[in-house]
């Protein structure tokens, strides 16, 4: 269909019916996978590939189902894609997120800690104590910022989530 053409970023075939998925969508991974599950006797297989094309990477999810095409029982295939490229994306976000907080957290907790055992050693100048005392303040404070910042974050996700979705009553017979 169209859209399939779309993901795979190809043009469309004016005569798709009858051709080889290669020719079609010019992807060795999904030609490679389709042939590889007829000739497995599998059901079901499910697979994630990446298309490379226009300068742009898009990762698919590709699953493969088998029919029985006729009363000769030939096998042949349907195959669902779906373009999971933003769920990768906004994995790689959070990863990137998740390192960098753990970073910007580790940072004033050292500062404080080596502060705290230089308290420890015995210091005795009140100047200097004075001193340690609103740095140790100072990253307190930017440790808490950086935790609040953080349930902030996680409230508004869990708004986002509960969200209301619309949906919409569709006859699958049609379509398929």
């Amino acid at each position: 269909n169209e859209e399939s053409f779309r993901l795979f970023k190809t043009a469309t075939l004016t005569k798709a019916q009858g051709a080889f998925l290669m020719a079609a969508y010019k992807n060795s991974d999904l030609s490679r996978l389709s042939n590889e599950f007829i000739n497995s006797g599998e059901e079901f297989t499910e697979n994630e590939i990446q298309v490379y094309r226009e300068g742009q990477e898009s990762n698919l999810n590709v699953k493969l189902v088998r029919v029985t095409l006729n009363q000769d029982e030939e096998d042949g295939l349907i195959i669902v894609v779906n373009d999971i490229s933003r769920i990768r994306q906004l994995e790689n976000t959070r990863k990137e997120f998740v390192a960098n907080v753990s970073h910007e957290l580790k940072t004033p907790i050292t500062v404080t800690l080596g502060f705290l055992e230089a308290m420890e050693d015995g210091l005795n100048d009140a100047e200097q104590v004075t001193y340690f005392h609103s740095i140790i303040k100072r990253n307190t404070l930017r440790i808490n910022n950086i935790i609040q910042d953080l349930l902030t974050l996680s409230s508004l996700e869990l708004n986002d989530k509960n969200k209301n979705l619309d949906f919409e009553e569709k006859d699958i017979a049609s379509t398929l």
